[in-house]
């Protein structure tokens, strides 16, 4: 079981979860653990940043589980993955097509 404050960053197109921080740390050597949220090949409409950040205000330290899955990553479960769902449906055409999971190998 981890815990983490939802931190959003952007990474060249994507939001992200920041994850370098959890208690316990995350059992990585990547530089940069996150979680994607969003990517958008195009431009982002005005204030996403900025819902992203409210949404992650009313959050506080959250809880998340990780399950084993493909060679280099593992699945995000638990109130972060609750967290992918929320701006999953606030942002639907933006969301990252993929699982929520986080690039540990």
């Amino acid at each position: 079981m981890y815990s983490t404050k939802i931190n959003i960053k952007k990474i060249g197109r994507s939001f992200t979860v920041d994850l370098s921080s959890t208690n316990p740390p995350l059992p990585t050597s990547k530089k940069n653990p996150h979680m994607t949220l969003l990517f958008s090949r195009g431009i982002y409409p005005n204030g996403i940043l900025q819902r992203l950040q409210t949404l992650a205000s009313q959050k506080g330290t959250i809880s998340f589980t990780l399950e084993q899955w493909g060679r280099r990553s593992d699945l995000v479960k638990g109130e972060l993955y609750d967290f992918f769902q929320e701006v999953k449906k606030e942002f639907p055409k933006l969301i990252s097509d993929r699982k929520p999971h986080v690039e540990l190998r």
